[in-house]
């Protein structure tokens, strides 16, 4: 019985690991700072990450890039952004996998969230009053399949 489960287990770890995608490691992170009368004005964070080998067929590089500016008067967030894109054939099928931007009022509240994923295929916007939740739109799109 403990012999089977053995060739069981075997099996699935022989058969699962057909479609392996890069293997990934992380390359640096870079931080840069803005500053405006003393005060940060953008901070920008980039991460990029790589594939382990320099395999040319298999080539997988991500990066994202975490933008935050800032009111130079008060010091509050008013505008962050997100962006994660990719350049290779692992992973999904799409150039810029995924986008956030928020923008905050004054008194640093939010006032819109655009979000998309996988260039466009799915976005969302959400609207905010005084912090609140007002309203909500999402679209789908779906892939073209070409034969």
């Amino acid at each position: 019985m403990n012999y089977l489960l053995r060739i069981m287990i075997m099996l699935f770890f022989l058969f699962s690991a057909g479609g392996v995608h890069a293997q990934t490691k992380s390359k640096r992170t870079i931080v840069r700072e803005n500053y405006s009368n003393g005060k940060p004005s953008k901070v920008m964070v980039v991460r990029v990450t790589r594939s382990k080998f320099e395999d040319p067929s298999n080539y997988y590089k991500r990066t994202k890039v975490t933008t935050t500016y800032f009111d130079s008067i008060s010091g509050h967030v008013t505008k962050k952004t997100v962006l994660i894109t990719k350049l290779g054939e692992s992973g999904p099928p799409c150039y810029e996998i995924f986008r956030k931007e928020t923008l905050y009022d004054a008194r640093g509240k939010k006032v819109r969230m655009e979000k998309q994923r996988c260039d466009r295929r799915r976005y969302v916007l959400k609207e905010y009053r005084n912090g609140k939740l007002v309203h909500v739109l999402i679209q789908r799109r779906r892939r073209v399949q070409v034969a």
